[in-house]
């Protein structure tokens, strides 16, 4: 379609053509006057982040940027040139203005202008005011809005009664509960790029897993941690539900929908990278399905994190395959910030075990459960332990468990933490 700019371009830059006598630099220059003629929008990526014709950005608005949101003059003089004549300084310093006076930090101004330069092109009244309010209106905070229109460009160009006011319809139709509804509206704007009928396959999916045999509990999981998966197409969810099926994990299972999740964050070729890490560990098929039903997120894990983690547990810890499997939550934990520490305070406690009271000590800092984890195997542990969780109340286990941090550094370390 033929562009009023590039009319603008051939008028303004006329002086330019007759005075060059270079024809390479002629033609060069015709060909891409040409292309301001003719453009093809795309409307799956943002218009801004295509190179404009104008490579001469207008100082004052530079200057704006650098001065009201602390850009690099580089920066903003790449966001001026993105605008081409859409750039405005009036227009952008009441956008910016008004984002400000709702509470957006500076940090999220200048990451939204950056990845969305269109965003100062845009009309306050029309397009970004409504929008912003509405989002405050529903509850999210000043900060969760700048996160919103600084992660998900598409928000503010999107049509607030056809496809963001539907989108939050649906949310809070199947979530009644207002502050599970807020969770799951939050996710979703967060992570969801509102792309083509997002609003329509929301409902369309839900109904679809419904009629699958997938439990009301399992869809509100869904809703609240990922709702984004439910803006999917319907055929691309559907077979994602046959692939968990196939991996042994029932519809009515817990852990369905965080298979689900699981599944639908790599493609065969990556999960069978990540097959073959395990099974080069020494894992057996049963061992990886027993794995997944237990706790399929631990296969979100890169192939070369879990590769490096396997070797950990293996080398440092002796577990075998099948110990991993049955547990595989471990698997999630940080190596140097969790499991390294916790290893260090087993040496010291296991180097204390002979005393009584540092049994009991011991029994307030641990979870029951945990020391076979850490490989203890002093039965008396699991009697106290057992005899004293029951009993408790939580807020005095609480107020149990820092008299007992204080005793542990005290004694072990010998370190008053009073003193």
């Amino acid at each position: 379609m033929v562009g009023g700019r590039g009319v603008m371009n051939l008028v303004r830059y006329s002086h330019f053509i007759r005075n060059v006598q270079n024809p390479t630099v002629i033609v060069s220059f015709w060909g891409r006057l040409q292309s301001s003629f003719t453009t093809t929008i795309n409307h799956d990526k943002d218009p801004s982040s295509s190179a404009s014709f104008d490579d001469y950005p207008s100082s004052e608005l530079v200057g704006y940027l650098v001065s009201s949101c602390g850009l690099p003059s580089e920066a903003a003089a790449g966001i001026c040139r993105k605008l081409g004549s859409r750039a405005s300084v009036q227009k952008a310093r009441m956008i910016i203005d008004f984002l400000k006076e709702s509470g957006v930090s500076d940090v999220h101004v200048r990451k939204a202008i950056t990845i969305s330069p269109i965003l100062l092109s845009s009309e306050l009244e029309k397009t970004v005011k409504p929008k912003v309010r509405a989002f405050l209106d529903w509850g999210f905070s000043a900060r969760d809005v700048g996160q919103i229109i600084s992660m998900n460009y598409r928000i503010l160009r999107s049509s607030l009664e056809k496809k963001i006011m539907p989108v939050v319809s649906e949310l809070r139709a199947f979530l009644p509960n207002d502050k599970r509804a807020f969770v799951s509206m939050k996710n979703f704007f967060f992570c969801s790029l509102l792309g083509h009928d997002v609003e329509k396959s929301i409902g369309t999916n839900l109904s679809a897993l419904r009629r699958l045999g997938v439990a009301d509990r399992s869809l509100s999981t869904l809703l609240i941690h990922w709702p984004m998966l439910l803006g999917r197409k319907p055929c691309a969810l559907e077979k994602m539900v046959e692939r968990v099926k196939e991996l042994g994990i029932d519809k009515d299972s817990l852990m369905f929908p965080y298979a689900l999740f699981t599944v639908s964050t790599m493609t065969k070729p990556v999960w069978d990278a990540k097959v073959d890490v395990l099974k080069g560990a020494g894992w057996t098929q049963e061992n990886i399905l027993l794995a997944f039903n237990k706790y399929p997120l631990f296969m979100t894990i890169s192939a070369s994190n879990l590769k490096k983690k396997l070797e950990y547990f293996d080398q440092e810890l002796g577990f075998k395959p099948s110990r991993l499997a049955a547990n595989p939550t471990r698997l999630l934990f940080s190596i140097e910030k969790r499991v390294t520490p916790r290893l260090a305070v087993r040496k010291i406690l296991i180097s204390k075990k002979d005393s009584w009271w540092m049994k009991f000590v011991v029994v307030i800092l641990v979870h029951p459960t945990s020391w076979d984890e850490l490989g203890e195997k002093d039965q008396s542990f699991g009697a106290i332990s057992s005899g004293l969780h029951i009993g408790l109340l939580v807020s005095f286990w609480h107020q149990l468990r820092i008299w007992a941090h204080m005793q542990l550094l005290e004694r072990c370390c010998g370190v008053n933490p009073c003193g």
